[in-house]
């Protein structure tokens, strides 16, 4: 990310210092800039933190245990059916029966039907158990490491410097050193008193930096750094105004400062923002994974709990059909295993009737 908001530009210089009275104004002005290229900082710093989170893994939360449930319901399902089918089947009735092998066949067929629905129904109980579920997924996996300070520290001030290399070549010197350290509009007084002045300063230069950096006019910097109470203004380049050095105040080095600090602290900012989101993230992930998972086996206890009831219902049902048709062939077992009754024949002795 750039500190810049626009390229080095060649600008006529200001030649002269500021008033008392403006510079409450410029002040103002200068605040609401250096407020403004902050905020902008302040969202290029969240766009950072977007750009690292969208790299984070997908969640793919899944039950890799469902299938496998699934199945053994539509077992129990199945069993249920069968057993329902054989109940059914047990409780027809196959004509009238006429002889004992027709009433033992007909008890053994209902009694198997009977054993079948009862072995489908306890697969079928036994198929409904918690199983519990296997719940798989990703956590984000970022490891992207924060840089540290020093590395923004040294981002803006390898900014800072090459521009001001830009600008001291624009302007005809080698080097940013090789510039007078003033304003090219307050000059400096030379050994016999003389006035010099200078195509420009570095304090220009400097200025037109923060200019760069907060979109502030170059000449309104200038004046905010110059304003004296008396406002003597200096005329132009030819000609020279006594003005106290020590008046020259540095509004642009000490935001310049602020500046910067900001920066390292936006930049490192953002990717302390994302390690925080994606440790809430990882926790959000683990937690939601297990309370799914908890309700995964409150289901299977719930579904558990209703169709073992109805299963032990029929359970009961099929057993009481057992012990009823015993006691059904047993009753008529007698009509088939009795014999023809025997006529009862008075016994007679031989001395009844004789003559006495």
């Amino acid at each position: 990310m750039s500190i810049f908001m626009n390229d080095p530009t060649m600008r006529d210089i200001q030649y002269g210092v500021g008033s008392y009275q403006e510079s409450f104004n410029l002040a103002d002005l200068f605040t609401n800039r250096l407020s403004s290229r902050m905020s902008q900082w302040g969202e290029a710093a969240k766009t950072k933190t977007m750009e690292l989170t969208s790299k984070f893994k997908d969640f793919g939360l899944t039950d890799v245990s469902e299938e496998r449930r699934a199945t053994d319901v539509s077992k129990a399902s199945q069993e249920s059916t069968q057993a329902l089918e054989a109940i059914a089947q047990a409780k027809q009735t196959r004509g009238p029966i006429t002889s004992l092998s027709k009433l033992v066949q007909t008890r053994q067929q209902k009694l198997q039907n009977l054993q079948k629905a009862r072995k489908s129904l306890e697969r079928a109980k036994d198929l409904y158990k918690v199983t519990g579920a296997d719940m798989k997924y990703e956590l984000t996996g970022y490891d992207v490491k924060a840089p540290e300070a020093s590395f923004f520290e040294e981002q803006f001030t390898q900014a800072v410097e090459q521009r001001k290399q830009q600008y001291a070549e624009m302007y005809g010197y080698e080097s940013f050193v090789d510039i007078p350290e003033t304003y090219a509009s307050v000059g400096s007084i030379g050994p016999q008193g003389q006035s010099q002045t200078s195509s420009i300063g570095q304090r220009d230069i400097l200025d037109m930096i923060m200019s760069d950096i907060t979109g502030m006019n170059y000449g309104d910097l200038v004046r905010l750094n110059t304003w004296t109470q008396e406002g003597y203004m200096h005329p132009g380049a030819g000609w020279y105004q006594p003005y106290a050095q020590e008046g020259i105040q540095d509004y642009t080095g000490d935001q310049m400062e602020a500046l910067k600090s900001f920066f390292v602290t936006s930049g490192m900012q953002s990717y302390k923002t994302a390690q925080q989101t994606a440790k809430q993230e990882d926790i959000f992930r683990k937690k939601t994974a297990e309370t799914a998972q908890q309700e995964i086996i409150k289901g299977q206890k719930a579904l558990k709990k209703s169709a073992g009831s109805s299963l032990s219902g029929s359970l009961e049902d099929v057993q009481l059909q057992i012990r009823e048709l015993d006691v059904d062939f047993m009753n008529k077992l007698g009509a088939f295993t009795e014999g023809p009754r025997k006529k009862k024949v008075r016994s007679v002795t031989f001395d009844e009737g004789r003559p006495q």
